[in-house]
């Protein structure tokens, strides 16, 4: 009996594997992982890619394989006890990549038979171009006519063509469609198209028999060139077509040929459309359900916007009509991706170089400039140039109006898998420290700069972070953090900063720690803040130790613990003027403000100002001294010194235009005429307090508009005209925070006496009270709102109660003068 024959090309190695699994006793796949994990622990492979997936190595043993990790491959062998078999197992591999790549299919010419009516969801508009174009040319010349399609592989190129040559067949006398596959089976882009001459010989011998077979009408040949390579191969196929012809070539390239009659550049169909497409492939009498529907939309944009997807994945979902669109969805994350296993030719059909610098490019998740390619891929400026020209061309990557590369979503997903299969961890490693080394070296990194490049930095400080570069991490942390504070990009912020704390320079993690919190504060999240800063503060040894305690403080403050932070930023205050450390004495220094104003301690909030500024008296430190003039001048108007309170925002004023500190002069404007409202020129202020809402608001300055809603609804009530405060008081509501809703409520009670209906006006108090954080100040305005309640409800007696009792918390003049007078007058002032 014959020996059985070798199973054909990857399949061998399948069954080679399988036997000698077999001989070693069965292992467990779990147990082949393991030690697959080991030995490449033992060549110091980072532990991320050290240890293969238990269904990864499965994988390597089953057939069907369209393509195999031959590292893995080997490492197996290796496991099972048989090393001596890596040597003629990786030959049998290089035969059959080498047979794979060297055949070829014979070139295809046929005539075309397709139905008319091809149903082109998505693509109706570029249908109609290309027909009235090719149509327009047809009518009005004997001569030959082509139009282009191109764009990337699989976004539906070849469907469209055949569309357009349908529809000129039913249009044009004497018509009828050929279609050539220019391209050989192999993929090649550079080297291997179909002849001219062989196509030209075949499509004459065809038009040859349409004139034997009908003497009524000319023949006219419209011609389908599918996948040609380049400009020069469609020009020499046009030129040896006959008279009359028209043609429709499709190519994966731009091609840059004259006397087109059209060219349409493909892209990906939206989401929409692809549910669409997707929901076809049901059953006409299935009911979608909302979970199907769900599901219709997460596999659409699996499939990127590209049609052969979708046709791929509308027979899967046909093949399973019973089967739950949520369980399609789940088997396919297990298929290895086979919806866009047609990439492979294209990933393949590259040249070496040009395939490795879209694999890099693919581990980058953002869209890189064609130095930072480059540097990724360790070529000069021109290697790098040559395989981007030949990548966009390719519509494998795509450039944005800055010039900057990107990858379609798909393109991406799919190099990145390639990567993990042949970019040694080692390799990649070094590709990012190149990367990395050439942002941090940049010769000019001001704003311009990185606000162009801030995308690049973060994602790059992650990978470096990933790949173990730990100074990479920390530099990229130092370029950036502040750009991102400052641009309020708390997210990208959080994510560098994280990278840095966890993966940077161990010697610069605690400074890490320490930006990371002063994040959190600025996205007020003082739970997480505490959660990292606490421990902090056992670092005692530590030279900034006293910023720690600033940050701590300030987290204090936002949860609310007001002696807390009060007794620690007294000690972060005193260590930092100590070590003339500006920017800490002005961090404590404004939590000691803000902590005692809450508790309603005007005059020990206007010490702690005055503390602060006499340290910074000799310093250059216009910043800071802008942050505690402002606060001092809040204490001032606490305090109802209006004249002291004008000059100490004048002075802020003039500080912030020498800054261009465009946020604090809009606060200083709103604080004087918050001054002339409290001061008693109430037209003047809502006049004022009118201009600076809608500037605040035209400009997005969330917290200036605000403020001057809130304020503005108070100005109308102050000039007795309630409906006039409703609108702006209820603007004020939505625009709040939570830190601000107490406050607003207390206020929104004051509008409902303004209006005499005391049952709201108790209603938002009960709301203050329950919903509002803020300290003394909203207890403060409950207790006086409750006292003005039962005055007007007659009851004088409860109301004195109220109003001594705000009058207990020790208020400052602005609130207290009013409560008195209240008291002694027995009525709402």
């Amino acid at each position: 009996m014959d020996a059985p024959t070798a199973p054909p090309g990857l399949d061998a190695i399948a069954e080679r594997l399988r036997d000698l699994r077999v001989q070693a006793g069965q292992p467990s796949f779990t147990e082949i992982a393991r030690e697959v994990g080991r030995l490449r622990d033992a060549r110091g492979v980072s532990p991320w890619a050290a240890r293969p997936g238990r269904v990864t190595v499965y994988d390597v043993f089953r057939d069907g394989r369209k393509r195999v990790d031959i590292d893995l491959v080997l490492d197996v062998l290796t496991a099972l006890g048989f090393a001596d078999e890596r040597v003629p197992v990786r030959q049998l591999y290089r035969e059959i990549v080498s047979t794979r790549a060297s055949s070829t299919a014979r070139p295809r010419v046929e005539t075309l038979a397709v139905p008319a009516d091809v149903d082109l969801l998505g693509r109706e508009l570029e249908l109609e171009h290309l027909l009235t174009a090719l149509t327009t040319a047809a009518l009005a010349s004997s001569d030959k006519t082509f139009a282009v399609v191109t764009g990337l592989a699989g976004v539906g190129k070849t469907a469209l063509a055949r569309a357009v040559t349908h529809r000129l067949v039913a249009t044009v006398p004497g018509a009828f469609a050929v279609e050539a596959s220019v391209r050989t089976a192999s993929g090649d882009s550079e080297a291997t198209s179909v002849g001219p001459d062989h196509i030209v010989s075949a499509v004459d011998a065809m038009l040859q028999r349409r004139r034997q077979s009908d003497d009524d009408v000319a023949p006219r040949c419209v011609v389908l060139l599918d996948d040609v390579v380049s400009s020069e191969n469609l020009e020499a196929v046009v030129a040896g077509l006959p008279s009359g012809s028209l043609v429709v070539a499709t190519c994966r390239r731009d091609l840059v040929v004259t006397g087109t009659a059209a060219h349409v550049r493909l892209g990906p169909l939206d989401t929409t459309t692809t549910a669409a497409l997707l929901r076809a492939a049901l059953p006409t009498d299935r009911v979608v359900s909302d979970a199907d529907s769900e599901a219709l939309h997460r596999l659409a944009e699996l499939c990127g916007g590209l049609p052969l997807a979708v046709s791929i994945l509308q027979g899967q979902i046909a093949a399973r009509p019973g089967w739950p669109l949520s369980d399609v969805e789940m088997w396919l994350a297990r298929a290895e991706q086979e919806h866009v296993g047609f990439l492979d030719s294209v990933h393949d059909g590259l040249d070496p170089g040009v395939a490795r610098a879209l694999r890099l490019c693919a581990l980058h998740p953002a869209r890189l400039s064609p130095a930072e390619i480059a540097a990724l891929t360790g070529t000069d400026d021109t290697e790098a140039e040559r395989a981007i020209a030949v990548l966009v061309r390719e519509h494998l990557l795509v450039r944005d109006p800055g010039g900057r590369l990107d990858l379609h979503d798909l393109v991406r997903g799919h190099a990145q898998r390639r990567a993990t299969e042949v970019e040694p961890y080692s390799q990649v490693k070094l590709a990012v420290e190149r990367l990395g080394g050439l942002l941090l070296h940049s010769p000019d990194p001001g704003t311009d700069w990185l606000e162009e490049h801030v995308e690049v930095v973060v994602t790059t400080a992650q990978l470096a972070a990933d790949h173990e570069l730990p100074a990479v991490v920390t530099g990229l942390a130092d370029l950036a953090h502040v750009h991102l504070r400052r641009t309020l990009r708390d997210g990208d912020s959080l994510l560098l900063l994280g990278a840095a704390r966890r993966h940077g320079l161990p010697e610069e993690r605690a400074e890490a720690d320490r930006r990371y919190i002063q994040t959190l504060l600025y996205a007020k999240d003082a739970t997480g803040a505490l959660a990292i800063g606490e421990p902090l503060l056992a670092l005692t040894s530590d030279p900034r130790y006293h910023h720690s305690l600033a940050l701590v403080a300030e987290a204090y403050r936002f949860s609310a613990r007001y002696d807390d932070a009060i007794r620690t930023a007294l000690s972060a205050r005193d260590g930092a003027i100590a070590a003339e450390d500006l920017f800490v004495i002005t961090i404590a220094s404004s939590t000691l403000v803000y902590s005692h104003l809450e508790k309603l301690e005007a005059t020990r909030a206007r010490e702690a100002c005055e503390v602060g500024l006499a340290a910074l008296a000799d310093a250059e430190a216009p910043h800071e001294r802008l942050s505690l003039l402002h606060s001092l001048g809040r204490t001032l108007v606490l305090d109802a010194e209006w004249d002291r309170a004008r000059q100490a925002y004048e002075e802020c004023r003039v500080l912030a235009a020498g800054a261009d500190r465009q946020d604090m002069l809009a606060f200083c404007a709103l604080q004087l005429e918050v001054i002339d409202l409290l001061s008693g020129d109430v037209m003047t202020a809502v006049t004022r307090l009118t201009a600076t809402v809608e500037s605040a608001l035209r400009i997005g300055d969330a917290y200036v508009a605000f403020e001057g809603m809130l304020w503005l609804g108070l100005a109308h009530l102050r000039a007795g005209d309630p409906d006039a405060a409703a609108p702006w008081l209820d603007q004020a509501r939505e625009a709040a925070d939570i830190d601000d809703t107490g406050r607003v409520e207390a206020h929104l009670a004051e509008l409902a006496l303004g209006r005499r209906d005391a049952d709201a006006a108790e209603r938002h108090l009960r709301a203050a009270t329950t919903l509002g954080r803020g300290g003394r100040t909203v207890e403060l305005l409950v207790a006086q709102g409750l006292g003005d309640v039962a005055a007007l409800r007659g009851d004088l007696d409860d109301a004195r109660q109220h109003w001594g009792d705000a009058l207990a918390l020790d208020p400052p003049a602005l609130y207290a003068v009013p409560l008195r007078e209240r008291v002694e007058g027995g009525e709402r002032r």
